[in-house]
């Protein structure tokens, strides 16, 4: 299986406020990449997260789960028991429960110091009522 390129399957991915959205990223060669949703002076809300591709098919999906701030969930996850992410910082001022509808960035980096951008996408959250 040839892992292509690395990047978001989509430029972008749409779902409802309080629902969970499915975010699928493609590694391409790297072992681990870094992924922002959000942003911290845009949105007044940012998560950064480790993710790593462990069942050998080069993808990793994301959820995103956007009413987390109500329960002991993470903002995102793995869906893959094979795979891994791990989110190392979230920026939420105002303690927000739900995500609220917006278009938020999607960024993906080679590492941490977010200097290498490889991809960029949204996820635009609407209102549930």
């Amino acid at each position: 299986m040839d892992p292509g390129q690395p990047g978001f399957h989509r430029e972008s991915y749409s779902g409802t406020s309080g629902e969970e959205i499915d975010i699928p990223i493609s590694l391409g060669e790297h072992d681990e990449l870094y992924l922002v949703v959000g942003d911290e002076q845009l949105a007044n809300f940012e998560i950064q997260a480790v993710i790593s591709d462990g069942s050998g098919d080069y993808d990793v999906t994301a959820v995103f789960d956007t009413d987390a701030g109500s329960s002991d969930a993470a903002w995102l996850r793995s869906d893959d028991e094979g795979d891994s992410l791990s989110v190392a910082n979230v920026t939420n001022p105002n303690d927000i429960e739900t995500v609220e509808p917006f278009s938020y960035d999607l960024s993906l980096y080679e590492s941490s110091a977010m200097e290498t951008e490889l991809d960029t996408g949204t996820v635009s959250i609407t209102s549930s009522g």
